[in-house]
């Protein structure tokens, strides 16, 4: 709500979201009395409380709340009042993650009460995920295909949580202006395949320093021209979806190298994270990138390889690696793991560290369960750890790290929490 409201008022007039929070709850649904979230007419009662009447205006903007049994038709409500302003809709199907709609992309402007058009994507500010008490992307912004948005966070309001006797259970919502009847067709963009064929990661041994020791593991790793197809796939998903769009995003990207993409195991379907990092040397702004990719040599541990491919020459230039801790990512893609259509990605001005929790560190933290806390103690494991990295119920962005050791499985989430 708070960033809802930025947008009409000055900030120094924008009252903080514990204040917001507070004052939504109470416009609950007498359902939602006791709901530790606020409920889309809390949402709306509150937006109209504080823009009503702003100044000498008798008020700035005016909101309600769109219930729909069609994804299309919330999709249709979102776009057609976001001249107007940002909205904003529930995510992941009941009230814990609301996420503000601060651009659409459609071939055209949306119709307003007839005719056709067609959606690509939003743009949108995801203020909070709960794991990490931050936001859902590397930062607020991020960017969704239609497909990523409708598949992973638009749902219907039917998880266990909602009470079934609340007025939008089961239903599609978005809180934008009061909604109207239209009679319009909308398309939902195809996600755009850019893998010529499918991509089949290998479970392999690789080496990692636990403890100061050398400690084999296994893991599902990709060739490496299997990885200069991934991050092939990530460039072009944002050269044709956002660097057009978005001068803010394409100043950042430009400043960037691509890493090693990383397999996230997902039951909904394997996507690859890639991460944009600032180079070790600055390169000039291109629209058009050239491919690069940060890979481990074969020893792994002394130091990284730089490949840079333009057409069909290959340049290899040794870096130095620096320590885990340095904050180097300003933008991450999410790529579809079998067909390499662009997802979605997301972005900050400031480098952050990426991920998180290293692969090391959710290593040392899922042995220290099974009492192994120093390399003598390695010798003790009966096979070699197994390490993957799996969605579960954070953001895509930040996906748990799974450990198998000895039998027993741990998730290691990004910010160091070890379940099992």
């Amino acid at each position: 709500m708070e960033m809802l409201i930025d947008n009409y008022r000055d900030t120094s007039d924008v009252p903080n979201q514990t204040v917001l929070n507070e004052t939504g709850l109470g416009y609950n649904q007498g359902c939602n009395a006791d709901l530790l979230y606020v409920d889309p007419t809390g949402m709306m009662s509150t937006l109209n409380l504080y823009l009503h009447a702003y100044g000498e205006l008798p008020y700035v903007a005016n909101y309600g709340v769109g219930r729909y049994e069609t994804l299309e038709d919330v999709l249709h409500y979102m776009c057609k009042w976001h001249y107007l302003g940002p909205g904003a809709a529930p995510a992941y199907g009941n009230y814990s993650n609301w996420m503000v709609v601060r651009g659409i992309h459609t071939n055209t402007t949306p119709s307003f009460t007839q005719g056709s058009y067609e959606i690509h994507g939003f743009w949108i500010n995801d203020p909070y995920n709960a794991t990490l008490e931050g936001p859902g992307g590397i930062g607020e912004n991020t960017y969704k295909t239609v497909d990523q948005w409708s598949s992973i966070y638009h749902k219907k309001l039917n998880e266990s949580d909602v009470n079934t006797s609340d007025y939008y259970y089961d239903k599609y919502v978005a809180v934008c202006e009061p909604p109207e009847d239209d009679d319009v067709v909308v398309t939902l963009a195809q996600a755009k395949p850019r893998f010529a064929n499918v991509i089949t990661p290998a479970q392999m041994e690789k080496p990692l320093m636990v403890y100061e020791v050398e400690q084999l593991a296994l893991e599902k790793v990709v060739t490496n021209d299997e990885s200069l197809k991934i991050v092939k796939a990530a460039i072009d998903g944002v050269n044709e979806e956002l660097i057009p769009y978005d001068a803010e995003f394409a100043e950042v990207f430009a400043k960037t190298t691509a890493g090693a993409p990383m397999l996230v195991t997902d039951v909904s379907g394997d996507y690859y994270v890639v991460p944009f990092n600032v180079p070790v040397e600055v390169r000039p702004p291109v629209k058009i990138m050239p491919v690069k990719i940060e890979k481990l040599k074969i020893s792994g541990l002394k130091e990284l390889e730089q490949v840079k491919r333009v057409d069909e020459y290959v340049i290899i230039k040794p870096i130095q690696i620096e320590p885990i801790e340095v904050e180097r990512t300003l933008v991450v893609v999410l790529v579809d793991a079998t067909d390499g259509s662009f997802k979605e990605a997301s972005w900050v001005a400031d480098a952050v560290k990426y991920l998180p929790v290293s692969k090391v560190e959710a290593l040392k933290l899922a042995l220290t369960e099974i009492d192994i806390t120093s390399a003598n103690e390695l010798t003790n494991l009966s096979s070699k750890p197994t390490i993957e990295l799996v969605y579960r119920n954070a953001s895509p962005y930040y996906p748990d790290w799974k450990i198998t050791a000895d039998g027993d499985v741990y998730y290691v989430s990004q910010d160091g929490t070890v379940s099992s």
